[in-house]
C-alpha cells in the first residue's frame, strides 16, 4: 500500500515524508477523538477513500497521503518572527521612526526595539524575546502594519507559550516538531503553566515568569487577555494595554516597568528617511500627509459638520498680575516657575461646576449627551509631531501648583516628542494658549466629541478708563471661544465666561471655592 502511495505522486517527496513513510511512524490521538483518514490508492490519478474509526486509547498505523504530509509536518525552526501587536484606539500602521537595534544585536525580553509613531502619540516597541536580531522588515520612515513581522529573531530558547487549550474536539494539534521527529500531543515538559479557574472552569495560561509579574503588579487577570503573540501568545505590552484601557485613575501605561536600551540603529537606517515620503518634481516638492498631521485633518473634517457658536471677551488681568508677582519667590524655591496658565485652568475648573453642560461629550448623531465628572482640561501644543493636545486631568481636584507642575510635565515631553496615549485621551474641554505665539484673538475649532474650545490671546497694556473716568494702563487678555451651537447656546457661554473673568480678575475669590 505504501509503494502504490508513493508511487502516484507528482512531486519529490522530502526527506522528512520518505523518513515517516519508511518507518509507519505511529501516530497517537488524543483522548476521546474521532477523526476520517483518508487513504489515496490506485493509478494514473484513480483514488478510494477508506474511512478507518479511531477509538480511545488506541495505536494505529495511519496510511495518510504524501500530499498532507508535506503540510502537516513543518520543520521546527529557532528563528521567530516578532509581529507587530494591536496597541488598541483603533490603530492599524505605525511609522517607524528610529530603530535601537540592528542585524546581529543581542537583545533580551522588554529590550527596545525602535521607536513607533501613529495618528495619536509615539510609542516605544520593546521585544518580547531573548536572541539575536536576524533581519530588520522595515527601515526607518518605513510604515509598519499591526500583525506583520516587524523584526525577525534567532531566539535562545523555544519561548514561553500562552495558549488556552479547548476540550479534545480533534486530532491532537501539537507543536511544529523538529525535522523527522514525531510529537504524539504531550506536553514536552519545557513549558510553566498557571491554572486559572474561572466561571467557565480551568483554563491553562502559560506566560513568560516576567510577563507574570507584570500582570501581578497592573492587578490584571491573565485569562481575560486575548494575546497578540504566536499561537496566541500573551506579550508585555498586552498587559500594559489591557491596564491602560481598564476605566482607573490615569497613570502612565509604562510606569514601574524598567526597560533596557539596546545598541544604537546603525547611520544606514537612518539616512533612507527623507527620499520615501517626499517626491520632487521641477522644484516642487510634493509631502504625504501621514501621522499626526492625517489625524488632525480627520479630526477636522469631523468638526466641520458641526455648527459652531463664537464668543470673544477681554479679561483685566492686573490683580493677576500683582498675585503671580507675590507668589513668583515661593514657587521658585519649590523649584518651579509658575505662569498665567496654571491660575486660568483653575479658573475655568471652577466656573465647570457652576456650568456642568460644558463639560460634556455628544456622540456624532447628537442623541445624547454625557455630563463628564472629571475636568480633564485639554492644551493644544506646537510639537515637532506637530499639533497634539494632552490634557491636565482632575483640574478639579488640584491646587494651582500641582495644575503648574503638570503642566510642565506634559510640555517637556511635548517638546522630546514622547506624549504617551494616556496623556492624549478622556479630555472634556480644551484650551488653546495662541497667545504664547502672538495674536489676540482666534475662531478655534471644536475637538470632537467635546463641545467647548477656548483660545488665550497674548497680553496687551492697553489704555482704559478706570472709575474716576481716569485714563490708566490695563493689562488685558482676549479670550475667544467656540462652542457646539447644537447643545449649547449663547446665553450659557456668556454667563459662564463672565463668572470665570471674575475668577480672573479677582484671583483671591478663588481661595473661596477652592476645593
Amino acid at each position: 500500500m505504501l509503494a502504490r502511495s508513493a508511487m502516484v505522486m507528482k512531486t519529490p517527496m522530502s526527506l522528512a515524508s520518505r523518513s515517516i513513510l519508511a518507518r509507519a511512524i505511529p501516530m497517537e490521538l488524543s483522548k476521546g477523538a474521532r477523526t476520517l483518514v483518508t487513504v489515496q490508492q490506485g493509478r494514473e490519478g484513480e483514488r478510494k477513500k477508506r474511512e478507518e474509526k479511531v477509538f480511545e486509547g488506541k495505536r494505529c498505523f495511519s496510511s495518510t497521503p504524501l500530499s498532507l504530509l508535506h503540510q502537516t509536518l513543518p520543520c521546527a525552526g529557532k528563528v521567530q518572527p516578532f509581529l507587530l501587536a494591536d496597541i488598541g484606539e483603533g490603530i492599524a500602521q505605525v511609522e517607524i521612526r528610529e530603530w535601537f537595534v540592528k542585524e546581529g544585536d543581542r537583545i533580551e525580553q522588554f529590550d527596545k526595539v525602535c521607536s513607533g509613531r501613529h495618528d495619536k502619540a509615539t510609542v516605544d516597541i520593546s521585544s518580547p524575546f531573548d536572541g539575536v536580531v536576524v533581519k530588520l522588515h522595515h527601515a526607518v520612515g518605513d510604515v509598519a502594519n499591526v500583525g506583520k513581522p516587524l523584526i525577525d529573531v534567532d531566539v535562545d530558547d523555544d519561548p514561553d507559550l500562552v495558549e488556552t487549550p479547548k476540550a479534545a474536539e480533534t486530532v491532537a494539534k501539537t507543536e511544529a516538531p523538529a525535522c523527522g521527529q514525531v510529537m504524539e500531543g504531550k506536553d514536552s515538559g519545557n513549558r510553566e503553566y498557571q491554572t486559572l479557574q474561572t466561571a467557565k472552569g480551568p483554563i491553562k495560561v502559560q506566560a513568560a515568569p516576567a510577563v507574570r509579574r507584570i500582570a501581578k503588579e497592573f492587578n490584571v487577570d491573565l485569562s481575560s487577555i486575548q494575546g497578540s503573540g504566536q499561537d496566541g501568545r500573551i506579550l508585555k505590552d498586552d498587559v500594559i494595554h489591557f491596564s491602560s484601557a481598564k476605566p482607573s485613575p490615569s497613570s502612565s501605561s509604562s510606569s514601574g516597568v524598567p526597560q533596557k536600551t539596546s545598541s544604537t540603529s546603525s547611520s544606514s537606517s537612518s539616512s533612507s528617511t527623507s527620499s520615501k515620503n517626499v517626491v520632487e518634481k521641477k522644484g516642487d516638492k510634493v509631502v504625504k500627509v501621514e501621522g499626526m498631521k492625517k489625524a488632525m485633518a480627520k479630526m477636522m473634517v469631523a468638526a466641520n459638520a458641526v455648527p459652531h457658536f463664537g464668543y470673544c471677551e477681554e479679561v483685566n488681568f492686573n490683580n493677576l498680575v500683582a498675585l503671580r508677582s507675590q507668589l513668583q519667590p515661593l514657587s521658585s524655591s519649590r523649584g518651579l516657575k509658575i505662569s498665567f496658565l496654571p491660575f486660568i485652568l483653575k479658573s475655568l475648573s471652577l466656573s465647570l461646576n457652576s456650568f456642568p453642560m460644558l463639560n460634556a461629550h455628544v456622540d456624532p448623531e447628537c442623541n445624547f449627551v454625557t455630563y463628564r465628572g472629571e475636568h480633564n482640561v485639554g492644551i493644544a501644543m506646537d510639537t515637532p509631531e506637530g499639533l497634539l493636545v494632552p490634557n491636565i486631568k482632575n483640574v478639579e481636584s488640584r491646587s494651582i501648583f500641582e495644575i503648574a507642575q503638570e503642566l510642565n510635565r506634559l510640555q517637556k515631553l511635548g517638546s522630546e516628542g514622547k506624549l504617551g496615549l494616556s496623556d492624549l485621551k478622556d479630555g472634556t474641554v480644551t484650551l488653546s494658549n495662541i497667545g504664547s505665539i502672538g495674536g489676540t484673538y482666534a475662531s478655534p475649532v471644536l475637538l470632537m466629541p467635546e463641545v467647548l474650545i477656548g483660545a488665550i490671546g497674548r497680553m496687551q497694556k492697553v489704555p482704559r478708563f478706570n472709575e474716576r473716568g481716569e485714563v490708566e494702563a490695563h493689562n488685558i487678555v482676549q479670550f475667544s471661544w467656540s462652542a457646539d451651537h447644537r447643545v449649547l447656546d449663547g446665553a450659557t457661554v456668556a454667563r459662564f465666561f463672565s463668572l470665570m473673568k471674575n475668577y480672573l480678575e479677582d484671583p483671591q475669590s478663588m481661595l473661596l471655592d477652592t476645593r
